[in-house]
């Protein structure tokens, strides 16, 4: 058999091939010596004119119909033997497993059987010798012929079949080019709904922009795939699962304006706060300032006094020097003017000593009230992070799943006993 390829398709399940069958049988009763006949060794005789076997596609997805046609020449050879060479476009059903589409390898099989007749009736054999022949095969832009097989087999009607076997391995290129990169890239802006700050006011048309991005190249992926639920394709998941995380990211955008848009005398709750900080402190993103406020929230007094380490009320320093000129003066009734001296210069050093204490001791850190602006760009710098990681790990996986997993995972043919 001679076979071209003219379409897979993998909606419907078929292949449609032109092939050119050629057979060849003995039929003594038509026999004749050349000699007494003018030297003559073979002629062609029509179709119509002489016995042909009830040979027809036996996995054919169309109404049978008579391989040939009326017309065809039939060549008789003058020891009896007949050749016919029927030629047809044939469409045949095929398996078709859509699992690694469209890094995918089909195999499809053509088998031919007697009509009516039994294998005692009729017995046709496969010329191993060139069982498949690809002369008049031209190349196809989607799919190339990597193997090929042919097996007589009997049906269980006891019938005589010839099955041959084509492994089809899709060309990747064209695919790659405009439905996988496309995807890709996709996958990459679509974690960017959440870089996105909130006063551009383009968060939500930036996510359902990609969100429709996605339905669309689902639509067209599904329109090239059978509907089947026994094989699902690794790449339509891949799609839905990108849909699924935009929408999530579309509805938690509209949650973030809701938290930047609140009113600002609204307090962020302790709980809110807390939850807050442990994002910044898992992100990376938590400042010094941060982690004093976690430890330890100092507030700020409408008092003075307490407001600052370093201040020292008029009413204390009053006291202070009223008590020390007291002490002065009594020291200068009892002991005399050298031991004022000695007491002034040892105050002196005390109060020299408590300032330099005071002046190389830290301060304490007082931390901004947080705001609800602060929390919203919190959670939207933490949403990005979750989804790039996970979009991205996603693209990797499904990405090696297709062409690692499609070439291990490679059909092979079939090959039965005949019975």
């Amino acid at each position: 058999v001679s076979v071209s390829l003219c379409q897979v398709n993998e909606k419907d399940q078929n292949l449609v091939s032109n092939a050119r069958l050629v057979l060849s049988w003995s039929d003594y009763l038509l026999a004749w010596l050349p000699i007494n006949n003018g030297n003559i060794t073979s002629f062609l005789v029509r179709q119509e004119d002489i016995w042909l076997p009830d040979i027809q596609v036996a996995n054919s997805v169309v109404k049978q119909q008579q391989l040939g046609y009326d017309e065809l020449p039939v060549r008789l050879l003058s020891d009896g033997s007949i050749v016919w060479a029927p030629t047809a476009v044939i469409s045949t059903a095929c398996d078709i497993d859509v699992t690694y589409y469209p890094m995918d390898t089909q195999v499809c099989y053509i088998k031919f059987e007697t009509s009516m007749s039994t294998n005692e009736e009729i017995d046709i054999n496969i010329d191993m010798t060139t069982p498949i022949s690809l002369t008049d095969y031209s190349e196809d832009g989607q799919w190339e012929i990597v193997e090929t097989s042919s097996e007589n087999l009997s049906d269980e009607d006891f019938k005589t079949m010839i099955r041959f076997g084509l492994i089809l391995k899709r060309r990747r290129a064209y695919y790659v080019v405009n439905i996988v990169m496309p995807v890709i890239f996709l996958s990459l802006t679509s974690t960017l709904v959440f870089a996105l700050p909130a006063e551009a006011g383009e968060k939500i048309s930036m996510g359902i922009t990609v969100l429709l991005a996605y339905a669309v190249y689902l639509t067209i992926v599904s329109d090239h795939l059978p509907n089947t639920s026994v094989q699902t394709s690794i790449l339509a998941v891949y799609l839905t699962a990108l849909l699924g995380i935009t929408a999530v990211s579309t509805v938690a955008s509209v949650f973030i304006l809701r938290l930047h848009h609140r009113d600002p005398t609204d307090k962020v709750g302790r709980r809110t706060r807390r939850t807050i900080l442990f994002l910044r402190k898992i992100t990376f993103t938590l400042s010094k300032a941060d982690e004093h406020f976690a430890r330890n929230t100092v507030t700020p007094s409408n008092d003075a006094d307490s407001f600052s380490p370093y201040h020292v009320s008029s009413e204390r320093l009053g006291k202070h020097s009223s008590s020390k000129e007291r002490d002065i003066t009594d020291l200068g009734q009892d002991g005399g003017e050298h031991d004022v001296m000695a007491h002034r210069a040892s105050r002196a050093a005390t109060i020299s000593h408590v300032t330099m204490d005071r002046r190389t001791s830290s301060p304490p850190v007082y931390h901004a009230p947080m705001t609800w602006q602060d929390v919203a760009q919190t959670v939207d710098w933490t949403l990005f992070l979750v989804s790039t990681v996970l979009s991205s790990l996603t693209t990797v996986i499904v990405m090696v799943i297709l062409t690692i997993g499609a070439d291990k995972n490679a059909p092979v043919l079939r090959m039965q006993n005949a019975a």
